[in-house]
């Protein structure tokens, strides 16, 4: 197949440029984002300087209305044990540290928004997906936000340190149980609404 003219071929690559230009900006804005947020998250829920901190009362260093529970108590969460077939239809996701979306499934096996990471391999990437999708194999993830948000769970468990959780021999692989049990503060409704 002979390649159009030169003077084509160089429109097609200032074409291309200036797409790839954009998609660096919108990574940086997105960089830029997720950090302004990841501080915000730590700035409220861990130095405990959220909107009227100053007014708050505290019991054993907790606010009023917030609670400290084990982690399986704010959410509820799964594993993945199969692979998803490809077909068409929603994203199958794997590590997005590595591999992000590798495929279509025919149907979501897990109602967006979800909150995922490694169960094995890569410990401590926490991954958000707005829509429904499906898990490849050794990843777990939240079914249920009993009482947090998506967002807060992704920032909750960013903050947790995951990789500290490792019950692998040769190979990382998240202790589960372990993580479970972690103690977590869970602010009141609203401070949750507002973040």
């Amino acid at each position: 197949m002979p390649l159009p003219p030169l003077d084509t071929q160089r429109e097609i690559v200032a074409t291309l440029s200036a797409y790839d230009e954009l998609m660096d900006n919108d990574r940086r804005r997105i960089e830029l984002l997720e950090d302004a947020a990841r501080l915000l998250y730590q700035e409220w829920f861990v130095h405990l300087r959220f909107p009227g901190h100053e007014q708050a009362r505290t019991t054993d260093g907790i606010p009023e209305g917030w609670e400290r529970v084990p982690f399986e108590d704010a959410t509820c969460g799964y594993s993945v044990a199969s692979i998803c077939q490809n077909g068409s239809g929603r994203m199958v996701i794997s590590n997005l540290l590595f591999y992000g979306i590798v495929g279509h499934h025919k149907e979501a096996r897990a109602k967006g928004p979800g909150v995922f990471t490694g169960r094995s391999g890569s410990l401590g990437v926490v991954n958000y997906v707005e829509s429904d999708y499906c898990l490849t194999t050794l990843r777990c993830g939240v079914r249920e936000f009993k009482k947090v948000t998506p967002l807060f769970a992704l920032f909750l468990l960013r903050d947790m340190r995951l990789e500290q959780y490792n019950g692998g021999a040769s190979v990382p692989t998240l202790d589960r149980k372990a993580v479970h049990r972690v103690p977590v503060l869970i602010p009141t409704a609203k401070i949750r609404d507002a973040f």
